[in-house]
């Protein structure tokens, strides 16, 4: 919401100058809060999604980080009533609150302003009392800009709060509050927790893949698929090894190697592991909780990844889905393990980024 709000307020600025629009709209806003009305910003975003596809699912991000943006009690006040109009157009299923506990916050400022212990029984060599009074005034202006450092951190996390506290209230209220600990710091953990609640809301999985790879473990199983029906490319992985019962590590480092170097236009697979080490039962036993969409819905089928040759698309077994944060969807047939099918997606992702 703020790259739209912005581009409204630049609007109402009298000879705007690029390069210095931010100090122009905080001095603007201070003599026109009324300009930064929440009624006024719901409007705004309105207007925005009245120009999207119909009949779709937005994801908008509420408050803007700009302290100049917070900073307006016309804004971040109760919202009951415009959030009233805003939905009785456009209704709001759920708010997401991102909370990172406010001790955990200052106890990492404090670590990594901390000044380095000296290890004990550490040599020293003698310091002139010249460098020791430099080296000593040194260390105090250090202390004070750690110290203004933490204060300002203090002061910008309460001026959120006190921003976004009319709004989770107003969303807690209604039972619309989803809140996600973000203390964790990795992202693919969080991403993990938002998946995982939207999978159990039923809401599809519709990010468009730039690959998509299907793994069969024999040659009955691409005609289960009928994957001749499809524009795919098929990979016969036995073919690039002379001993094809190579490490299943090697197996994966030369299969990302191969997709990598196909032609961009060429973004699906099909992979034969047909006399290779990666077998069925190899999968049973190397299981991970690699942090990955899954998707094991009746929908999960060929049409849903594959482009079809044919007018009419033949029935196929069903097919579990698996992917992470790299743009990529690996498919299994629907028997293969959930873990062990993460540990192949994820054990594909580790190598391509080592290499």
């Amino acid at each position: 919401m703020e790259k739209t709000l912005m581009g409204s307020l630049i609007k109402k600025l009298e000879n705007p100058d690029p390069n210095n629009t931010t100090p122009a709209l905080t001095q603007m806003l201070k003599n026109q809060p009324e300009l930064l009305r929440l009624d006024w910003c719901l409007k705004e975003i309105m207007k925005y999604l009245d120009d999207m596809e119909k009949d779709e699912v937005y994801v908008i991000d509420f408050l803007p980080n700009l302290k100049f943006l917070q900073n307006n009690e016309l804004f971040t006040k109760d919202c009951v009533n415009e959030f009233k109009q805003f939905e009785a157009k456009y209704p709001v299923s759920f708010a997401i609150n991102f909370t990172l506990p406010s001790g955990r916050l200052f106890k990492k400022t404090e670590i990594e302003c901390a000044k380095p212990p000296i290890p004990t029984g550490a040599h020293t060599s003698p310091t002139p009392p010249a460098a020791a009074t430099e080296s000593g005034a040194a260390d105090q202006l250090k202390s004070q800009s750690d110290e203004a450092d933490a204060s300002r951190t203090q002061k910008r996390l309460a001026l959120y709060c006190n921003s976004a506290k009319p709004f989770i209230e107003f969303f807690q209220k209604s039972g619309r509050l989803v809140s996600v600990d973000v203390s964790c710091g990795l992202q693919e953990a969080i991403w993990s927790r938002i998946c995982d609640f939207l999978m159990d809301l039923n809401f599809p999985h519709l990010k468009v893949a730039e690959t998509v790879i299907l793994f069969v473990f024999g040659d009955q199983e691409l005609d289960n698929y009928h994957v001749f029906d499809y524009e795919m490319t098929i990979l016969q992985m036995e073919q690039f090894f002379d001993n094809p019962r190579e490490e299943p590590e090697k197996i994966i480092q030369v299969l990302c190697k191969e997709i990598d170097q196909c032609h961009p236009a060429s973004r699906s697979f099909v992979v034969n592991l047909l006399n290779t080490s990666l077998t069925r039962d190899l999968m049973e036993k190397r299981k991970t909780k690699s942090i990955v969409f899954v998707d094991n819905s009746e929908k999960c089928q060929m049409n849903k990844y594959f482009k079809s040759f044919q007018s009419s698309v033949k029935e196929t077994p069903q097919l579990r889905a698996v992917s992470s944060l790299d743009n990529e969807i690996c498919l299994f047939p629907a028997d293969i393990a959930e873990d062990s099918c993460k540990w192949l997606a994820g054990a594909m992702r580790e190598l391509r980024n080592a290499t």
